[in-house]
């Protein structure tokens, strides 16, 4: 929401990124990131629009190399639809 964008959640998930990069050294951060700020995952709508939504459809297109590691800091930032729904 508008409010959270005063928040300290990107900065922590680049904290985070950094942390998790330093202890995997065999991986790089891409140049192209994929952030939906703002956008909820409450009801499904960042799969549909958005920038999740352009990374899956890059991943079903080939575009994204196998052995890409996708972050995410908890599961429910990825979804918190139903299991069924989110799958």
């Amino acid at each position: 929401t508008s409010s959270q964008q005063y928040g300290d959640s990107l900065r922590r998930q680049n904290k985070l990124v950094a942390e998790w990069l330093d202890s995997h050294p065999n991986y790089l951060l891409d140049d192209l990131t994929y952030k939906d700020l703002g956008l909820s995952a409450f009801n499904g709508a960042h799969a549909v629009h958005g920038a999740f939504s352009e990374f899956m459809e890059a991943v079903q297109g080939g575009y994204i190399p196998h052995g890409t590691v996708l972050l995410v800091e908890s599961l429910d930032r990825l979804s918190r639809e139903k299991i069924g729904e989110a799958t």
